[in-house]
Formats: C-alpha cells, structure tokens, sequence
C-alpha cells in the first residue's frame, strides 16, 4: 500500500478537483471511506455505517429502504473512472472503491512510461499540423459528430462525451484545419441524414464519425473521417484502450485524422 500521507495527499487532490465539482455527497462518501481504511476499520465499513457518517441518516435506519450509500457509491466509482481518465490521467497513486464493498483499494502505479508515450503523442499532433498546413487560404473545414455510446451502459457515456470534445480540442490546434465547434456538431447526434446532407449543412469538406464500445475493462473505440462531398471513407482505424489511456489514444487518432484529410487536399 502507498504511504498513509501520500493516499491523504491524493484524496485531497481528488476531492478539490472539477470532476468532483459541487458533488458533496460524493465527496463526503470519499473521505470517510478512505480515512476509517486508513485507520483500520475496513470490516466495520458497511452501508449503514456510511449512512451514518457520510449522510447523516439518524441511528437504526435501513439500508434496505433507503439506499443513498448504493446509489453514491455507484456514481463515485463512475466519478473516479471520470477523474482518473482526464485529470488524474498521471497521478501516481490510485485510488478506487471495487465493486461489492465499501473499502477503498490505493495503488501506486509508474506514471513515468506513460510521460514519455504522452511528450511524443503532443509532438506528433503538433508537426503533422505543421507539415500539413494549408497552402490554399481557406483551411480545410472538419466536424467531428459525438462519438455514439454502444456499451448499453450510460454510465460509459462520458467517455464518450470527452473523446468527441478531445478530438475536436486536437484537430482545432492545427493550422490546416477549421474545427465546427461541439455546440454545433451535437445538433447532428443520432441524425437520420447521410454525412454528405449533414457536411452540406455544416459547410465541411470532411465529417468524423465513430462508435466507442466497452469488453473486459478496456475501450473499444472504432473511428473514420468520410469526405463530405463523395461519401468515400477517407480514413479509419480501430483502438482498444484502458480508460486511464484515453488521453493518449485520443491524440494518436487526432493526429491521424489530420494526416489522413490534409494529405487528399
């Protein structure tokens, strides 16, 4: 286990951050399952204990009826999956509530690997947006539509959700291409149009589209750029990766898409 003073260091870090903004039942939940662990009070951490002293709920009440520590507990691991997928993406200490209990579990893991894979993926974006600046005056112009959640799972929506922001945040940094903003894109989510009709109405030569599934832990996120004039697939490609990777596996499809579309000017 991490030291006790670096697990408190990180619950901080965590409770201050924006996933856990304005959720003080979610925090309140946190904090007191993480100190009674550290203090050794793993078998005494039960639901009703929590409904105690996370919520408030008076002495004798029942779980059974009122179920605010399942529900929370539910929307935390969410949260932490949330925070350690984007905020919490590189830092070195763990910290999750496994399914079935309400013990936290602390793990320290090698964030320096994941730095170094992270520095050439920035590069990467950057000098193929470079390389592949427009020659014309007018910038190539792209829309990336919401990613589609197909885990059946809502609760696997906000991955989802921030690819399709992540995408359009590292296409929007290349000089070659306009980006639709996400307001606009969201309009298309679940059309019924063909790309070509949603291109022509969005004023786009190229429109990004994709589908995000979830098998044995691990994201499953299938991508492809189409040429909003021909309908032709203009490229594609498959990732599968561990949610606390999404960061890096958004950039190498960003940098791809920009290599791909730049390249059939």
């Amino acid at each position: 286990m991490p030291p006790v003073d670096a697990i408190r260091e990180q619950l901080d870090k965590i409770l201050s951050s924006q996933t856990l903004a304005g959720s003080d039942q979610l925090k309140r939940l946190l904090r007191v399952s993480v100190e009674r662990t550290l203090a050794g009070h793993t078998d005494s951490t039960k639901e009703y204990t929590l409904g105690v002293e996370a919520f408030g709920r008076p002495d004798g009440y029942d779980p059974k009826v009122d179920p605010i520590v399942r529900v929370q507990a539910r929307r935390l691991r969410t949260k932490l999956q949330e925070y350690y997928g984007g905020e919490g993406a590189a830092d070195p200490i763990i910290i999750d509530m496994p399914k079935g209990g309400y013990t936290p579990a602390f793990q320290t893991r090698n964030v320096s690997r994941r730095r170094l894979i992270w520095v050439p993926l920035i590069i990467t974006v950057v000098a193929l947006a470079w390389l592949f600046r427009p020659h014309a005056s007018d910038p190539l112009s792209i829309a990336v539509l919401p990613i589609r959640n197909l885990t059946g799972d809502p609760d696997k929506q906000y991955i989802a959700d921030k690819t399709t922001e992540a995408l359009i945040t590292y296409l929007g940094r290349a000089r070659s291409l306009h980006v639709v903003s996400s307001t606009t894109s969201r309009r298309f989510a679940n059309s019924q149009q063909s790309l070509p009709e949603i291109a022509k109405a969005l004023s786009v030569h190229w429109v990004v589209e994709g589908g995000m599934g979830y098998e044995r832990g691990r994201v499953l996120l299938k991508l492809r750029a189409v040429d909003g004039l021909t309908d032709r697939k203009g490229w594609a490609d498959f990732y599968t990766s561990d949610v606390e990777d999404m960061s890096n596996t958004q950039a190498k499809a960003a940098a791809a898409i920009i290599e791909a579309v730049t390249r059939r000017r």
